[in-house]
């Protein structure tokens, strides 16, 4: 209940007060660190949890898993996975889609490619996880392609994949493509979500579609910092090219 209102401190009192702890009470407190951001803290939960003798269950590698994603530990998080693997965890999706993302964050494009084709069944999270570790690693075009193939495959998107591509499509400069994939996140009532519209404000802005990033911002609902300082310096930079004069 305190990880999950975000009070960590409050969650590790309670737990450093309990005289015996049971593998359910160590995951849980691993899972909270992991949920709040604290990876060293979940990291050394885990390895205390080894050494008073408990013996971890199937959850605890999938539990752990994102703290080595989010530190970048890719060899941790290789360990981890074989540990995951001899528990037979091996088809597991958590386990697999946070060994896609490690690699990803890592550059190991390649290995986490081959993780996504070789899984029997992926859900939502595989693929963007994948879109994501094409996107970090400036492979925009494979992005798109890859979310091309969700579309040829009818798998189901949320606001991250639309947001990651749409990123996509900045950086290619590829307006046409992401008109198209603004058109989708429509069709699904996207459009209102932040990150989705912050990303399509910065589409159109390196695209220097001025009136339709315009347009995104003028149909928020409410507009945060973020999203004014971004149609701002649109229209400064419109003013710039069109009549820098205007501005000394």
């Amino acid at each position: 209940m305190y990880a999950q209102n975000g009070e960590a401190s409050s969650s590790e009192f309670v737990f450093d007060e309990m005289g015996v702890k049971n593998i359910v009470w160590w995951t849980a407190m691993i899972v909270g660190y992991v949920q709040n951001g604290f990876y060293l803290k979940s990291l050394d939960v885990f390895w205390r949890m080894v050494i008073s003798g408990t013996q971890p269950n199937a959850l605890a590698p999938v539990s752990i898993l994102p703290a080595c994603v989010g530190l970048e530990y890719l060899k941790l998080g290789q360990l981890i996975h074989g540990y995951g693997i001899k528990l037979g965890l091996d088809s597991d999706l958590p386990l697999v889609n946070s060994m896609i993302a490690l690699y990803g964050k890592c550059g190991n494009v390649e290995i986490a490619r081959s993780l996504l084709d070789s899984m029997g069944v992926r859900n939502m999270v595989s693929w963007n996880a994948m879109i994501a570790t094409y996107e970090q690693n400036d492979m925009d075009s494979e992005a798109i392609k890859l979310f091309q193939k969700m579309q040829n495959e009818k798998v189901e998107f949320d606001h991250i994949t639309v947001a990651s591509i749409i990123s996509a499509c900045a950086s290619l400069g590829a307006l046409n493509t992401g008109k198209w994939v603004h058109e989708l996140a429509n069709s699904k009532g996207l459009e209102s979500n932040v990150a989705v519209t912050n990303a399509l404000l910065d589409m159109y802005a390196k695209c220097g579609s001025v009136d339709l990033a315009r347009n995104v911002f003028d149909k928020l609902p409410k507009k945060g910092v973020v999203s004014w300082s971004a149609v701002i310096g649109i229209c400064g930079s419109w003013a710039r090219r069109r009549c820098p004069q205007a501005l000394l």
